[in-house]
């Protein structure tokens, strides 16, 4: 979502600053090469949002370049429509470089986060993704016990929030849902079990044993912290670090768990 609000405001800024021009002439013309190229490029960055995304932007758009409206309201319209952009493009930088607002869909991460728990995630602790490229700037590496946001690898328009358990280089291992990580036994206060002491075999789930796995460099491994409710690292694989977007800070709502959610570091067993 971040990433659609942040092109449809650069789609509309670039309009926005060809509209300053003096002749009508020249708002048309610059504006639709403008707007041509910044649909392509959207176009080749994602295909599959390109029509509704390009018909609102050209909506949002023809004020600008064709002033539709009465003249004697003109400077009230213009006033509002600066407004609007204005406020847009803090959002969209806000959303995409700064901060964002999730919402937990599932119980994966209970009794951390519940399902409807609303948080803010801050989303340059880890880097940042370089717009209208697949660059990846980096800035600090997760560590053991962050909660962390990252695209579902298996279909990335969906947000997934797990706990990172493993780090590069790391051996995992489960054993009837106890993790191991190099050979030692990882001690987790944060972590529920739904189905209690029942185990799944190796042979008929990874749930409850897993590996031994060694991670991969610039990958992680995500567990939710309902261990027996969570759709993690255990069956889609390790998580590349380009898929991550960002480290979670507090939950803002419902009121009665405003400031919830923490961080745990996991301690090993001596």
């Amino acid at each position: 979502m971040e990433q659609l609000v942040f092109f449809i405001s650069l789609g509309i800024g670039a309009v926005y600053l060809v509209s300053i021009l003096r002749e009508k002439w020249q708002k048309i013309v610059t504006g639709v090469i403008v707007w041509g190229g910044w649909a392509i490029a959207f176009w080749k960055f994602n295909g599959a949002e390109w029509p509704k995304v390009v018909a609102l932007t050209t909506l949002a758009c023809l004020p600008f370049l064709f002033e539709v409206y009465p003249g004697k309201y003109a400077d009230a319209v213009r006033r509002e429509l600066n407004s609007f952009f204005q406020t847009l493009l803090t959002v969209s930088v806000l959303m995409y470089f700064i901060i964002q607002a999730f919402k937990i869909p599932s119980g994966s991460m209970m009794n951390t986060y519940l399902i409807g728990d609303h948080l803010f995630a801050c989303k340059f602790r880890y880097g940042w993704h370089i717009p209208l490229t697949h660059k990846y700037l980096k800035f600090a590496s997760p560590v053991r016990g962050d909660v962390i946001i990252f695209k579902y690898p298996l279909d990335p328009k969906k947000d997934f929030i797990k706990r990172c358990i493993g780090l590069p280089g790391d051996t995992i291992e489960i054993r009837n849902k106890q993790v191991y990580i190099n050979g030692k036994k990882l001690i987790e206060d944060y972590t529920q079990f739904a189905d209690g002491d029942q185990f799944l075999p190796a042979s008929r789930s990874v749930r409850d044993n897993y590996g031994p796995v060694k991670i991969p460099a610039n990958c992680f491994f995500a567990m939710g912290d309902n261990r027996d409710r969570s759709m993690d690292s255990r069956f889609w694989g390790c998580l590349e670090r380009r898929y991550i977007r960002g480290k979670a800070l507090f939950t803002y709502w419902p009121p009665r768990r405003i400031a919830g959610g923490r961080h745990e570091r996991p301690q090993f067993e001596n």
